[in-house]
């Protein structure tokens, strides 16, 4: 941190080990294990992160989550993750209160934190390397530390989709993906950006340069979601240097809040390369 004392979003990396097989995409099932985790320290945040405003998307909660990241195995019953082996868990909270109480829900100087987490009633052993958290910074850091880079790449962690009147699976585009990090940047920074006028901004000056994307699929309880994974470059030509500096900046949040829809449940797992 280094603008604040007190951070307001971060990326908590878990290091899980199941103890028997399980689906490797079902990411319901760690989105469920997370909340009766942070239940146990805060049932008022675990609230927050399961109810969204009436009528909004699952995107809009501020929390995004990955499924487990790693290496699956391929079976008859499809994609497992193996006991004894290793995979990663990616948290990314958009409020101070869930940073705290997702702090306070791995703590592994804390008994709670020491504790399996139960993923589709499977025990899955927790590492916390060192604190734990990837990243953690202030919406004010972002905002103030952004430069007007031309080139803007992401990585798709996790299945990454969108919601739009188009058939097909389409590009994830500056304006597609902007747009929602707009969304959720008014929603819980506090600070305000020229929405217009940046999207404007994206569809005058910025193209998609380059893609290296796949299809894949993401398990949602009974039903299955499908995106894209992979990454994206897209290049700016010309326009104006601080809208461009606020894009640079959203492009960086996308590593906290995720990218499309249903990023808390396990979609749009982005980092900026």
């Amino acid at each position: 941190m280094s603008d604040a004392t007190t951070p307001e979003i971060g990326v908590l990396l878990l290091k899980l080990v199941p103890q028997s097989s399980i689906r490797f995409n079902s990411a319901r099932s760690v989105h469920a294990a997370l909340l009766r985790r942070i239940e146990l320290v805060n049932p008022e945040i675990s609230r927050l992160l399961h109810d969204a405003p009436h009528g909004a998307p699952s995107s809009d909660h501020p929390w995004a989550i990955s499924p487990l990241l790693g290496q699956p195995e391929h079976t008859a019953q499809g994609l497992n993750a193996l006991p004894g082996r290793q995979y990663t868990i990616r948290v990314a909270a958009l409020l101070p209160q869930v940073v705290q109480a997702l702090d306070a829900a791995f703590d592994a100087d804390h008994p709670l934190g020491r504790e399996p987490l139960f993923l589709e009633s499977v025990p899955c052993h927790v590492i916390r390397e060192e604190t734990g958290w990837e990243t953690l910074a202030t919406y004010g850091h972002l905002l103030n530390t952004a430069s007007p880079r031309r080139r803007i790449a992401l990585r798709f962690l996790s299945p990454t989709g969108f919601r739009t009147a188009r058939a097909g699976m389409p590009t994830p585009t500056p304006r597609l993906c902007l747009e929602g990090y707009l969304r959720k940047w008014t929603a819980f920074s506090g600070l305000s950006m020229p929405a217009e006028a940046i999207l404007g901004y994206a569809e005058e000056h910025l193209t998609v340069r380059r893609t290296q994307l796949r299809p894949a699929s993401v398990r949602l309880g009974w039903s299955v979601e499908e995106g894209v994974v992979g990454w994206v470059e897209w290049w700016a030509e010309g326009g104006s240097p601080f809208l461009l500096r606020l894009v640079n900046a959203l492009a960086n949040y996308a590593s906290y809040c995720g990218t499309g829809m249903k990023t808390a449940l396990g979609m749009g797992q982005t980092t900026r390369l």
